[in-house]
């Protein structure tokens, strides 16, 4: 890391080095995309689904906490450890398209990884609802009982409802 940012400066892109750059980026980010694409498609059969909007078809609901965080650690281990090994393997490369030399550095853009970053959640929608639900069980109660619920903290609004009032009259926050 600090190669390239002690080299960032000193290289400058030529108009001539500009379309090899532009290309080599280009093609980096296809690869980013289909390989982020697979991989969610590889999860997406891999691991339980769930959509609570079409129903807990599967029963995740019911497995237990355990089994659930167990299944989203390994879904977000499994993810990470592609992410590092690809982004690894393609800064490592030599560019596709020759370039001079120091703008190498310039190929693998985090524009390139954004693609990836994109792809990889086409179908795990299933993640997002994962992590929706076992939020939802575990800080739920914490939540509802000690932050306000009703109005708006933008408009200035943001006060307790009158459910809240009864539950939360206790010695650590007094009468609300």
């Amino acid at each position: 890391m600090v190669r390239y940012v002690n080299r960032i400066h000193t290289v400058h892109v030529k108009p001539r080095d500009a379309l090899a750059v532009s290309a080599n980026i280009l093609i980096f980010s296809l690869i980013y995309t289909i390989a982020g694409a697979f991989l969610s498609y590889i999860f997406y059969y891999t691991f339980d689904s769930y959509d609570p909007e079409k129903g807990d078809v599967n029963g995740w609901e019911k497995k237990g906490m355990l089994f659930q965080a167990g299944d989203i650690i390994v879904e977000i281990a499994l993810i990470s450890l592609a992410a590092f090994w690809l982004v690894h393997y393609i800064n490592t490369s030599t560019p596709i398209i020759p370039v001079r030399s120091g703008l190498e550095d310039f190929i693998d853009s985090y524009t390139s990884g954004l693609f990836f970053l994109f792809t990889i959640f086409i179908f795990l929608d299933d993640l997002s609802n994962k992590l929706k639900y076992v939020f939802h069980q575990l800080l739920d109660k914490v939540f509802d009982r000690y932050f306000p619920a009703a109005g708006s903290i933008l408009d200035g609004t943001l006060h307790y409802s009158p459910a809240q009032r009864k539950k939360i009259n206790s010695a650590f926050l007094g009468n609300v």
